[in-house]
């Protein structure tokens, strides 16, 4: 009867202020530490401000693993520094600044493809939202009409779709700087691909050509959203996800498009999918949710194949990376002591190596909730993430 009086007086915000306080008096008496690894961790955030990267799906590290990108947030929480930091001597060097930021996805920054000196992002101005390349040793910029959600490895073609759709229908992922309101018609909303060079766009899948290559022909698509653009490794097709946000669990299917055939798959029609890595050109490893909720790792084939990995073992959501031999670098959301973990799982061997736990901090959960979103460097020697154990969002990485 107490909870429930206390969930009918206080706001989300105070609950979570209880907790975040019992969380951290119960670690002070147990005396716990922050990080538990047999690695070197270091932190590279500012004191008081949050400082983090975004997404598991791009690396923040350079071509040569000497130079780190990270954003940090301003006091206002309005807009974020773009920082490139000098891992050899430490050096800081604020590039760049944006408003087109989120709390999961951060501004889709990232080294632009096959370069050490270009750096390509998300930003705003007069109403609308556009991509900023900045060469970072010499302060050239051009910019693109267009916001980017990825680019394929060339750095010739770019994937979007409508961010502020995607910031109402699942906040921490699109933008919310301009009103949005429904439009009456949807059935022409759209993923376009967009030309780097020529700085161009195409509409080349539609909610309504989606709708009908998954039999729904209903023509409603007011809970419709977009999300999770990848290109394969090759760039000539890309994965995305079709979501319904009518029901709690937000069903999520999971499609791929082949740009040259113009061919659309549907590589999972029933299960909530949640994250992904392609594997190769021809296979995808995502984690899926039954309809019990129940979490797995699965082998998605472009030939309409599926099989569980380790259903006995890998039984919780994280976010997948490719390591090497065959092993995946993934993590987990926080436990019943708050802490996370990040480990590698070999499935020829059926073998999981922890390689560290994380406290994080219960004071931001939702949209501003941190995940660990872990990233290898190019060569997969060194792995950064994300994660809140103070109160404020740091970034780190270690070497592997």
């Amino acid at each position: 009867m107490i909870k429930y009086l206390l969930k009918k007086i206080l706001t989300q915000s105070q609950i979570a202020f209880l907790r975040y306080t019992k969380m951290y008096a119960l670690r002070t008496l147990k005396n716990s530490s922050d990080i538990y690894s047999d690695y070197k961790i270091i932190s590279l955030g500012e004191k008081n401000r949050h400082t983090f990267f975004g997404y598991y799906d791009i690396t923040p590290f350079n071509t040569t693993s000497d130079e780190i990108l990270y954003l940090t947030l301003g006091g206002d929480l309005k807009t974020a520094d773009i920082v490139v930091e000098d891992l050899m001597s430490g050096t800081k060097t604020v590039v760049a600044n944006t408003r087109a930021w989120n709390w999961q996805q951060g501004c889709r920054l990232r080294w632009f493809p096959n370069s050490s000196d270009e750096i390509i992002f998300n930003d705003f101005r007069n109403g609308t939202y556009y991509s900023r390349i900045i060469n970072i040793r010499n302060n050239k910029e051009n910019t693109l009409d267009f916001p980017l959600y990825d680019i394929n490895r060339t750095g010739i073609l770019g994937a979007s779709l409508d961010f502020s759709r995607l910031g109402v229908k699942r906040p921490g992922y699109g933008y919310t700087l301009t009103p949005y309101s429904e439009p009456i018609d949807l059935s022409s909303e759209a993923i376009y691909l967009i030309d780097i060079k020529q700085n161009t766009s195409e509409k080349i899948i539609t909610y309504k050509q989606i709708a009908e290559k998954m039999k729904n022909r209903r023509g409603d698509y007011k809970n419709a959203y977009l999300n999770h653009l990848s290109f394969s490794s090759s760039g000539d097709k890309f994965l995305f996800f079709y979501l319904d946000a009518s029901t709690p669990r937000h069903e999520a299917y999971m499609l791929v498009y082949e740009i040259n055939e113009k061919k659309l798959h549907i590589i999972e029609p029933e299960m909530k999918v949640s994250h992904y890595v392609w594997e190769d050109d021809n296979h995808i490893i995502a984690t899926s949710h039954n309809q019990k909720n129940i979490c797995g790792y699965y082998r998605y084939s472009m030939d309409g194949r599926k099989e569980q990995i380790l259903p006995n073992v890998l039984t919780r959501d994280g976010h997948p990376s490719l390591y090497k031999n065959g092993k995946i670098l993934t993590d987990t959301y926080p436990d019943k002591a708050s802490y996370q973990s990040l480990f590698l799982f070999d499935e020829k061997m059926r073998r999981v190596d922890t390689l560290a736990r994380i406290f994080s901090s219960p004071k931001y959960t939702g949209e501003k909730r941190t995940d660990l979103h872990p990233r290898f460097n190019n060569n997969k020697t060194r792995i950064s993430f994300d994660a809140n154990i103070s109160g404020f969002r740091n970034i780190y990485y270690f070497d592997i």
